[in-house]
């Protein structure tokens, strides 16, 4: 009962704050205007990653302080992914109203990886249950934050036409339930059913015409939760950091979209923060495919990644 609820929580604050939000992101010129890189001609109202925010926090709460069993266990998991998803937020809230550079977003970004790593979220060990499980060691942190910060980075870059990054955020957290269900890990079934509430709730106002953009505050806070996750290793499992392969792979396009802007980016000897228009989606745009088809496209091919680390956890690995 407690995951129908979390579930239905997260998307019901979700779908009945996203208005607000809205209104008022109008109200103070909140918008994300049209430029090169741009595919939205006319300006749209942004910071929904705020509903989103919102929803799976509150939702979560709701749940944690109703039943003390869950609030002894989960509390001290969740507070470190409060604190830290929420300092990447108000990075991206100052991003969508003021603009930040490259070099103020990724020392905030680090700042939340190191705190987040010192509360005990680390990539500890490359573990693939069953397989392999090679300890990190000495290399511990900067993998933690080379992770943390590329997939932060890597779902605000794959965040360019409507309704694309919360598609992939839910077809991640399902990855995540399955996950949790399969190490019967309440945080972790939690945690993913109040993503994809929050996101399917979003997903009413940002599909194909979109109403409201996520922003920075949407993107970069659900890239550091998908990949925060990913480094928590469930009490039911011997391994370490038995989730991450599993969630990479499900994580497979935006790590993509973001490994091939760096290397075409210094192929072409420009800067490797610096915008353009030849993402995966953009190729596709000029392919001749329409928003929603794209957004379709790649969508379906998150979800047959995602089905293929499914069958490995349950028909594969022991």
């Amino acid at each position: 009962m407690n995951y129908l609820v979390v579930f239905l929580l997260a998307f019901i604050i979700t779908i009945l704050l996203t208005p607000f939000v809205k209104l008022f992101a109008i109200k103070f010129s909140f918008y994300d205007y049209h430029n090169d890189r741009k595919i939205h001609q006319t300006p749209k109202p942004k910071l929904g990653g705020c509903a989103i925010f919102v929803g799976f926090v509150l939702s979560t709460l709701c749940i944690i302080s109703l039943n003390i069993s869950i609030f002894k266990s989960i509390l001290p998991l969740f507070i470190p992914l409060m604190i830290c998803g929420g300092i990447i937020l108000c990075l991206g809230i100052y991003d969508d109203i003021e603009g930040s550079g490259a070099f103020i977003k990724l020392s905030i970004q680090i700042i939340a990886a190191s705190i987040f790593y010192n509360f005990g979220f680390q990539f500890s060990h490359f573990s693939i249950p069953s397989f392999i499980n090679i300890p990190m060691d000495n290399l511990s942190f900067p993998l933690t934050l080379l992770w943390l910060v590329g997939i932060t980075n890597a779902f605000n870059l794959i965040d360019g036409i409507d309704g694309l990054a919360s598609s992939l955020a839910i077809i991640a957290s399902i990855c995540l339930f399955v996950l949790g269900l399969y190490f019967n890990d309440t945080f972790l079934i939690l945690m993913s059913l109040a993503l994809i509430g929050s996101n399917l709730a979003f997903l009413k106002y940002n599909l194909y015409p979109s109403k409201i953009f996520m922003g920075d505050a949407g993107s970069l806070f659900l890239g550091f939760t998908l990949g925060s996750l990913a480094l928590y290793s469930p009490r039911a499992s011997s391994d370490k950091n038995p989730l991450f392969f599993f969630v990479a792979l499900t994580l497979f396009i935006p790590l993509l979209d973001a490994f091939y802007a760096i290397i075409r980016r210094i192929l072409k000897k420009k800067n490797i923060f610096q915008g353009d228009k030849e993402h995966i989606h953009h190729i596709l745009l000029k392919k001749g495919f329409s928003q929603s088809q794209v957004t379709l496209t790649l969508s379906c091919f998150s979800s047959l990644i995602m089905a293929l680390s499914l069958i490995l956890i349950l028909f594969v690995i022991k």
